[in-house]
């Protein structure tokens, strides 16, 4: 390993890769609003590095091997107190804005980490925050002279990062990464996307979860290459924007979750304009975070025809935040039927070994070529402060011709007439079959714990929520009865944007499951009420 630790590797590329571009940023309508060469991050991250030790002895607090929150909705200003923070020798932990308002939430993270700092770009109300909270802005201004002798003295196995889940099926849990886990990653990240210093990311993804902040801050500049980002919401209001960021800059690497794929494709296909795109740089275009849909990257592909783009440079992925980011992928799309009654073939997510990726059953034994079970991670990119060993990572999954497939999530399996029913299955043929009539997503959600009832909530693609069409109904009864029999459902449908999601844009299962029950309550009691 090059380095011992994250500020030195900080450090060492930023005099390396010198004033060449590292970083550029764009407003809605793609125009450059800043940029950051390695030189100037290095001197402003020094600087807010001062100013927190001038801040310190003020009020009683020191960051070293501690954990500090950063809340910014600016990206440019996050990476530039990432980095303070780092040669501090603090600990940063990166949470949306969302949650740093929430003061309920924002406590009960603060109690679990004993952050000592909160840092954010905008100001507010901090009179209930358990714990010193300071606006950028107002970092900035401090101008006490501090001695420059404040780059971190880390270990390797030194905690660098806290990290959050995203939290789809429960609270977000927090996860320590040592200084080990994160180098280590890096540099499996750049080997597989084979990463030279010609390369150029582009990115929409949120910086506060490990796709956006691992794979497009701190990837690139451990691999001196130059990133261009837009914002989340820029792409949500427009997702052609993400395409013609790559196009504009002539980026060769980017990517995003399954849902993004589908998105571009569904507003490709309704507005027709394409004909700017050029894409052909595009040679690692990656997918992860999510079940990953055949169907969906063979209509990405197709709509992009004539564009230059080429689907032999998707790169199916698998990862999570306990791994650091990546746990594998793959060049090009392979894929594996288990069943060939259903139809459904599942995309591996690359070679993976022995030493490091097991599928198992529910007693702990190894399963057997292509039988189903969880999947069970132990590497060095693994956080080395979880209480065993190995990660269960949750998912469930299994090796054929030892490449990994990823089935779903353990939490979402369920058992009709004794045999298991993976719930992200049924969703994705039913986004796959409902596509075309304006639906967004759908999610299938247990309404008891009985596996008899369900909810099929439907969120519309337009802001005008969809009517339930006897095309649309036959679909839904017909993919039910596929997978679940005769167990009985019912159908929600919600406008754009009526899904609860986490903070990295999937749905949120459990809240949309309590929200939707709680409807079913409440429309009972008013029913008994009215009798």
């Amino acid at each position: 390993m090059r380095y011992e630790n994250l500020a030195e590797m900080f450090e060492s590329q930023c005099q390396e890769i010198g004033h060449k571009r590292l970083y550029v940023f764009y407003d809605k309508r793609l125009r450059i609003k800043n940029t950051l060469t390695a030189v100037e991050l290095l001197e402003k991250s020094r600087n807010t590095a001062r100013q927190i030790a001038a801040l310190s002895p003020v009020k009683n607090f020191n960051i070293s091997g501690r954990v500090v929150f950063l809340s910014f909705s600016s990206v440019s200003d996050f990476i530039i107190a990432f980095w303070a923070v780092v040669i501090s020798g603090g600990i940063p932990s990166p949470i949306p804005v969302k949650m740093a308002k929430n003061v309920g939430r924002l406590n009960k993270a603060l109690s679990y980490s004993s952050a000592v700092l909160l840092i954010r770009d905008t100001k507010s109300p901090d009179k209930n925050i358990d714990t010193l909270s300071v606006a950028f802005s107002d970092l900035c201004k401090i101008q006490e002279a501090v001695t420059d002798n404040i780059v971190s003295r880390q270990k390797t196995k030194d905690i660098a990062l806290l990290q959050h889940s995203s939290g789809s099926t429960s609270e977000p849990k927090p996860i320590a990464l040592s200084n080990g886990n994160v180098l280590h990653n890096l540099d499996r990240i750049a080997r597989s996307f084979s990463i030279s210093e010609s390369d150029v990311g582009a990115s929409w993804l949120p910086h506060y979860h490990d796709m956006g902040l691992i794979g497009h801050i701190l990837v690139p500049l451990f691999s001196g290459i130059e990133n261009h980002f837009i914002s989340p919401v820029t792409f949500s209001i427009s997702p052609i924007s993400w395409l013609t960021l790559i196009s504009k800059t002539r980026a060769t690497i980017s990517g995003a979750p399954n849902f993004a794929y589908q998105y571009c494709y569904e507003y490709i296909k309704k507005n027709r304009n394409k004909n700017e795109l050029e894409l052909s740089s595009w040679r690692v275009a990656y997918s992860g975070a999510e079940c990953i849909s055949l169907q969906t990257l063979k209509h990405f592909s197709s709509a992009l025809s004539g564009t230059g783009f080429s689907a032999d440079n998707y790169y199916p992925c698998y990862g999570l935040a306990e791994s650091t980011l990546m746990v594998s992928c793959r060049k090009g799309i392979r894929t594996c039927q288990l069943d060939p009654k259903k139809h459904k073939k599942y995309v591996s997510v690359g070679v993976v070994c022995p030493d490091e990726i097991t599928v198992t059953r529910e007693d702990g034994a190894v399963c057997s070529e292509r039988e189903i079970g969880q999947i069970i991670i132990h590497s060095p990119s693994v956080t080395e402060f979880s209480e065993q060993s190995a990660v269960n990572t949750g998912d469930v999954g299994f090796i054929s011709d030892c490449e990994l497939y990823v089935v779903g999530r353990q939490v979402n399996v369920v058992k009709y007439h004794g045999e298991k029913v993976y719930l992200e299955e049924v969703e994705l043929l039913l986004d796959q079959k409902l596509a075309e009539h304006g639906v967004k997503r759908s999610i299938v959600i247990q309404a008891d714990d009985t596996d008899s009832e369900y909810i099929v909530l439907i969120e519309s693609n337009t802001k005008i929520i969809i009517s339930i069409s006897k095309e649309i109904s036959q679909i839904i009864s017909h993919v039910i009865s596929e997978y679940l029999g005769d167990s009985s459902y019912k159908v929600v449908t919600v406008a754009r944007g009526g899904v609860l999601t986490t903070s990295s844009g999937k749905p949120d299962r459990k809240q949309n499951r309590q929200l939707m029950i709680g409807k079913a309550k409440a429309e009972y009691c008013r029913k008994i009420q009215a009798e």
